[in-house]
């Protein structure tokens, strides 16, 4: 059992072109989708960073687990999902930028090991430059990385980001997958194993205009340009703010793909890796008549989850068949021979073990 669980917080499945998306380029991602198993009907009941966790460590359903007091009990059982690996020799480590998703873990933390790179949402900024990339419009020298939004081509508004500012500059996203590669490359010689890397990439350090301020937690003013983390009318936003978050997170994307890049190469290195990449939910950039995120409003776009999972062997193909977080834990404790102390809630998804 080699297995790399990779968790991205907050994307959406119709910006990528594996679920349909025909105007936003994420090559790393589609690449992937080429050599891998697509789940085209991935849903969660109870959308939100905790419930997934929640899940992924306990193969229970989300809507059982009230509060992080339902995971600690569970950790103290050894019942968690690395505890239960460790049981049966398995390696286990979680890599992680996302400091919200920490206080999931923190309960059911029978890692042997945890990085974590600070730096991302609220965190306080490391050492580095104060303003990590700045969206502006044109400019000598300046090389876009976006598309322009199109579901609506009438409007050709783009934004960039400026590489050369952040040309050696620190960012959080690279330097996790660093970690993560590095991590990878350490495991090589060990047999049995699994690493989550747990990435909340789609939350880029932007420096959003002036006018979104009266929107944005001051401890986040200049670094995110998303109005997280409650939502927002649409229609208490202008035309224009609402363009730019819709760009803000079709650049967010792009930015995650290209971060993911050299990760996926580092896994096709080694011998007998599996590798899945998941997403935890969707946000809302203006569906339904709101931005951001809030649980009791999301809608399908927010409830359909990403999963891709490859192997050592070039797989590919579609599987419509449903799969809910739950399933994840109950399929890796089946790669591992492991049996649940619990009667979980989760299946076992058969392409997976394969």
């Amino acid at each position: 059992m080699r297995v790399v669980v990779v968790i991205v917080d907050s994307l959406r499945r119709d910006h990528l072109a594996a679920y349909g998306n025909t105007w936003l380029e994420c090559a790393n991602v589609s690449g992937l989708a080429e050599r891998s198993v697509v789940f085209e009907n991935v849903r969660t009941d109870r959308p939100g960073c905790a419930s997934f966790r929640f899940e992924l460590m306990t193969g229970l359903a989300a809507s059982r687990l009230r509060d992080l007091a339902a995971a600690g009990a569970l950790a103290a059982a050894e019942a968690t999902l690395p505890g239960l690996l460790r049981e049966k020799g398995v390696f286990t480590g979680l890599v992680s930028d996302h400091r919200r998703a920490m206080e999931v873990y923190r309960p059911a933390c029978d890692f042997d090991f945890v990085l974590y790179q600070p730096g991302q949402g609220g965190d306080p900024m490391p050492d580095g430059p104060e303003r990590l990339a700045t969206p502006f419009e044109g400019g000598a020298g300046r090389e876009p990385i976006a598309p322009q939004f199109a579901p609506d081509r009438l409007w050709l508004e783009r934004y960039f980001r400026n590489r050369a500012a952040l040309a050696g500059a620190f960012d959080p996203t690279e330097k996790l997958f660093d970690l993560a590669s590095d991590a990878v490359v350490r495991l090589a010689d060990r047999e049995d194993w699994l690493m989550v890397v747990d990435c909340h990439g789609l939350s880029q350090p932007w420096d959003p205009p002036e006018d979104f301020a009266r929107y944005r937690p001051e401890n986040q003013l200049g670094k995110l340009a998303w109005l997280g983390p409650r939502a927002v009318r649409s229609d208490e936003l202008d035309e224009g703010q609402l363009r730019f978050l819709r760009c803000a997170y079709a650049d967010s994307c792009l930015f995650f793909d290209h971060a993911l890049g050299g990760f996926l190469e580092t896994v096709r290195g080694q011998d007998d890796v599996r590798l899945w990449l998941v997403s935890d939910h969707g946000v809302m950039i203006g569906d339904d008549g709101f931005v951001g995120f809030d649980e009791s409003m999301a809608n399908d776009a927010v409830r359909e989850l990403v999963l891709m999972a490859s192997g050592s062997q070039e797989r590919d193909g579609r599987e419509s068949g449903p799969v809910r977080p739950a399933d994840l834990h109950a399929t890796l404790l089946a790669l591992a021979g492991v049996e649940s102390k619990w009667a979980v809630d989760g299946k076992v998804i058969d392409p997976l073990v394969k």
